[in-house]
């Protein structure tokens, strides 16, 4: 096979590539057996592996990763252009379709207004086109590979998106208690109902949505909290010469406490978040500002458009002691074009930032 060595490849160059992997005769062993199924966990994992790089706000990590992303998506297409029923240009045609029918604000006349009326607009086209006229194709359109938080979350969202009642958070709240009293009386030695474990694990993902916070994301975040403070635990009980599996119930409660208040003094909270979505800023204005969750979308919304636009027209927006947004401009420059690797101008360009203010710095350092 014919192939030549670049110092710089772009994406035609890979799919000759994942094309020359799959050769019958010449390709790769291990690449000639793989199908949709041997590789679907590969796929998950990549996934993964990449949103973990975002979480650690590892840049170079997550080119790696994407290109692993990138990897099983070529794959996929390339399995399906052995078959004749699709090929990469195929997936990429759809998705830009996709991507222009969906917005029509952008490739058409259409006026929308904020965040919501866009997402809601692209569900409406996502619904029509796929066919989904009743509740129960939306449901069944979700992923059942979903994981289970994510799953439950996404059928829950649309049972009420069809306008089907369901619990408040309060009587989600009764409906668990009730479950919990029956699981109480169950002896120890006997296992409990399957059932019952599910609703109480589906009830919390209601009670967590309709706080405007993600299941899967709290959960996740919980999880590591508790990793971090058994690593303080186990310095604990190191240092005071305790073995594990000779800990007393006292002792192993006394010890797990101080972990908790040393990793709570470390991180100043002890569910400390790693981003916060508008949806969660939405949901803590609403809190403190002790209005409906509505008015506060529209409050935090109309803050934000007009911050964009005095700033696309070249206002600088001061707030005393929070800080200052402005627009700062870059001028024409030399730089690489990231195809080729060969020197290009890059045009002057515009950019926002911020500066915090000395009561946003002070807060933040206490």
């Amino acid at each position: 096979m014919n192939f030549e060595k670049k110092d710089f490849y772009d994406i035609n160059d890979l799919l000759n590539i994942v094309d020359m992997l799959r050769d019958k005769e010449h390709g790769c062993d291990w690449d000639k057996e793989q199908t949709h199924q041997s590789i679907r966990q590969n796929f998950i994992e990549e996934t993964y592996e990449a949103v973990d790089a975002i979480d650690k706000n590892d840049k170079e990590l997550l080119q790696e990763e994407l290109g692993d992303v990138l990897l099983q998506v070529l794959l996929h297409a390339q399995f399906e252009k052995e078959e004749g029923s699709f090929d990469f240009d195929r997936v990429v045609n759809g998705l830009a379709q996709k991507l222009v029918l969906r917005h029509p604000h952008v490739f058409k006349s259409e006026k929308l207004k904020g965040t919501q009326e866009i997402l809601n607009k692209w569900e409406e086209i996502k619904n029509a086109s796929h066919g989904h006229n009743t509740v129960s194709r939306t449901l069944n359109a979700v992923p059942a590979a979903f994981p289970a938080l994510m799953y439950a979350q996404k059928i829950q969202k649309r049972i009420q998106a069809g306008k089907l009642p369901v619990p408040g958070r309060r009587q989600e709240i009764d409906r668990m208690i009730e479950v919990l009293q029956k699981m109480k009386q169950i002896p120890e030695n006997r296992p409990l109902s399957r059932d019952d474990l599910a609703k109480l694990m589906f009830g919390a993902v209601n009670i967590t949505r309709q706080n405007s916070m993600d299941a899967e994301e709290v959960l996740s975040l919980y999880s590591r909290q508790i990793v971090q403070i058994f690593n303080v635990f186990e310095n604990l009980a190191l240092q005071n010469g305790i073995v594990f599996d000779k800990i007393e119930p006292v002792k192993f409660e006394k010890l797990w406490q101080q972990a908790q208040e040393l990793e709570k003094k470390k991180n100043s909270i002890i569910y400390r978040r790693i981003k916060m979505t508008k949806t969660e800023l939405t949901a803590i204005v609403s809190e403190k500002a002790q209005i409906t969750k509505k008015d506060a979308e529209k409050a935090v919304s109309a803050v934000i458009d007009a911050i964009t636009s005095a700033l696309a027209e070249g206002d600088k927006v001061s707030l005393v002691g929070f800080g200052t947004f402005e627009v700062k401009e870059r001028a024409e420059r030399m730089g690489h074009n990231p195809q080729t690797g060969e020197a290009m101008t890059i045009p002057a360009s515009k950019a926002p930032v911020f500066k915090a203010g000395t009561a946003l710095k002070n807060a933040v350092n206490k």
